[in-house]
């Protein structure tokens, strides 16, 4: 700004957005300076412009009531806060959170407890790698309303409703974009009987935070919260797996097929990724 009195909250503002839209974006694919991503996270999804959020003591009041009210409501609390207990130890990609209940897992507790209280959908394992990223970014009030941002506006809990039919689609999808985009990947994997339900899950439901290094996943999620679209998951999809073209293509056994899918962002150059996947 040349202002040196402007702020980033006013640099970023809503006209400002759509201004440079297409600047932005640019931007945003080379990624985020990480000092700064928890603010600019934050301005992506629409947290201090939503008028539904008033003040963020509304959080103190939820937890307060998830830790003091532990009575079963509409959904069975008591299960979904032993899901909680048991991944607080399996969130570790920081030493924040490898403490036994220190800090870190207290705080990630407190988030995801009381999120599964306030939302139809509860708690699924993956909400708690997200819940982890953003605690690493910013304050525990502005992680709930973050990974409640994610699941509304970016419509993430579509991929964790009972059953999962958003997922089932989603597979659905991948297999015809693999058809037409990747006809010799799609025809390997159909001749052994290989489907997306086999690899794809950690995709969709962590953002592949379980299958690349955690700055290719950050990376992943700055262009997934700007540009607000499922439509990157599919497209890291294709990328990964067309990176891996010729090893799939030309597996002989079904456990090293496996073993490739399994590992396929492994070793990965984050340049290689989005190069493949903005091709798309």
């Amino acid at each position: 700004a040349k202002n040196p009195n402007t702020s980033l909250n006013e640099i970023f503002t809503e006209s400002s957005l759509l201004r440079k839209k297409q600047k932005l974006k640019i931007l945003t694919r080379l990624g985020i300076p990480d000092n700064l991503r928890g603010y600019i996270w934050q301005i992506f999804a629409g947290i201090d412009t939503d008028n539904s959020i008033t003040k963020y003591q509304t959080y103190q009041k939820m937890l307060n009531d998830s830790l003091h009210n532990k009575k079963k409501e509409s959904i069975d609390f008591e299960n979904y806060e032993n899901d909680i207990i048991k991944d607080l130890d399996r969130t570790s990609h920081s030493s924040f959170f490898t403490e036994k209940l220190g800090l870190g897992q207290r705080s990630l507790y407190n988030v995801l407890t009381t999120f599964s209280r306030q939302n139809e959908i509860g708690y699924v394992q993956g909400m708690s790698f997200f819940a982890a990223c953003f605690l690493s970014y910013m304050s525990e009030e502005e992680s709930y309303w973050m990974l409640y941002f994610l699941m509304e506006k970016y419509n993430m809990k579509a991929f964790y409703q009972k059953d999962f039919p958003e997922l089932i689609r989603a597979y659905y999808q991948l297999l015809c974009l693999m058809k037409n985009l990747l006809p010799k990947i799609y025809k390997v994997l159909k001749n052994w009987n290989v489907y997306p339900n086999y690899y794809a899950s950690q995709w969709f439901l962590t953002l592949f935070w379980l299958n690349v290094e955690h700055d290719i996943f950050l990376r992943i999620f700055d262009v997934f919260l700007y540009e607000n679209h499922h439509k990157i998951i599919f497209r890291i999809s294709l990328a990964l797996l067309k990176i891996n073209e010729d090893k799939i293509v030309n597996s002989k056994k079904f456990d090293d097929l496996m073993d490739i899918l399994k590992n396929i962002g492994k070793d990965i150059i984050l340049n290689d990724l989005f190069k493949e996947a903005f091709k798309i």
